[in-house]
């Protein structure tokens, strides 16, 4: 892909909307709105208080909301309605079904009361920098690219405390980023599924499949299926890759395809960040296994046979990412030398001593 070509325009130096990005605001022609899936059936306080947060930063943003909620009748469910309605944010709620969470259900609800031309995928997790994404969505209205799937920065609990105590700039933290500093942050996500696209574009990839319920790949299903209305995937058996990395410019497969359009925003510091929050084994991240094999079906439906027949390595290295992030530094006269932690694939928690607990550890010789 000629991402040069594709996407000419320099990138931003900094955080925060560019001059063509003012005209990008909730009721002007180029409105967005963020769709958010909220099932509080689990972790109700947290994702509670995680939706004040953005609720409200989108409000003094300008962004619209809508969430998509699944009403299990509880006392957090009235709450949300509640929040809802304090920070002028809507709301499409019922009880859509019982037991196991459907992101993708709740993200099909909340389309259907969107009415800006374009559209965010965000969760309450999720803190986006001020004007970003009315400049991301400026970029697609100008024709700079079809859509705009930015990275996101998955922060530790310390980073997490940082940022939400505003303790740190977002633009500082993603500098801490770049120069290896370990304590605030997990990993990278390139790319993610924040992503800004065309309202019209949700009906013609056909919205989210909700035959994916529980954790994961709902999201990288609707994106394969949005780059493909665009031509923005190829469709060979490289396709069918499923290899994860910690390290982002190191990814193939599916994984590198979709990367590839999250490039011109990295360039740009258009980066989200992922708040912290504890991680169980339960049945909602125990779906993701059976949620992949059902992603792997359906990729394998846009391969053409032929192409599906070759007998390749699909464990060689495939460094068309890494080919295509230098040609971007190249062309806007961007040093990749001051990328290249997107080469770490050390482990998230590696070398990070920012809790007691790791502290002990490294003093015991254990960490």
């Amino acid at each position: 892909m000629d991402l040069m070509h594709r996407y000419p325009s320099a990138p931003r130096e900094k955080f925060g909307p560019t001059i063509a990005a003012r005209d990008v605001r909730h009721g002007s022609r180029n409105g967005i709105t963020a769709i958010i899936p909220a099932d509080l059936e689990r972790r109700p306080a947290n994702l509670l208080s995680r939706f004040h947060g953005l609720l409200g930063r989108s409000r003094e943003q300008g962004v619209s909301v809508v969430v998509g909620h699944n009403d299990r009748g509880n006392l957090y469910d009235g709450l949300l309605k509640r929040l809802c309605a304090y920070h002028g944010a809507r709301i499409v709620s019922n009880a859509y079904y019982e037991g196991e969470v459907n992101n993708a259900l709740l993200r099909n609800k909340a389309m259907t009361a969107v009415d800006s031309p374009f559209t965010v995928l965000l969760d309450a997790d999720l803190h986006v920098p001020t004007g970003m994404l009315h400049g991301v969505a400026a970029s697609v209205a100008n024709g700079e690219r079809p859509f705009g799937v930015l990275p996101c920065l998955y922060l530790s609990r310390a980073g997490t405390s940082r940022l939400r105590k505003n303790r740190t700039e977002p633009e500082a933290l993603f500098g801490d980023y770049l120069k290896y500093k370990r304590a605030p942050f997990l990993h990278l996500a390139l790319p993610s599924s924040v992503t800004v696209f065309r309202t019209e574009d949700f009906a013609r990839a056909g919205g989210f499949d909700e035959a994916f319920s529980g954790h994961g790949y709902e999201d990288f299903d609707f994106l394969v299926r949005l780059a493909s209305i665009h031509g923005q995937v190829k469709r060979t058996a490289d396709l069918l890759v499923d290899a994860p990395t910690r390290a982002p410019l190191l990814s193939r497969g599916f994984r590198g395809q979709l990367a590839l359009l999250a490039l011109p925003s990295l360039l740009r510091k258009e980066v989200a960040f992922h708040l912290w929050h504890s991680t169980g084994r339960d049945d909602y991240y125990r779906a993701r296994e059976r949620n992949a094999k059902l992603f792997r079906e359906k990729l394998a439906m846009l391969i053409p046979e032929r192409e599906r027949a070759k007998d390749e390595d699909r464990s060689a290295w495939d460094l068309s990412l890494m080919r295509a992030w230098l040609d971007i530094c190249h062309a806007h006269r961007a040093d990749p030398h001051a990328y290249t932690i997107l080469f770490d694939n050390r482990p998230g928690h590696a070398d990070r001593l920012d809790t007691p607990l790791r502290k002990l550890r490294f003093l015991l010789g254990a960490y």
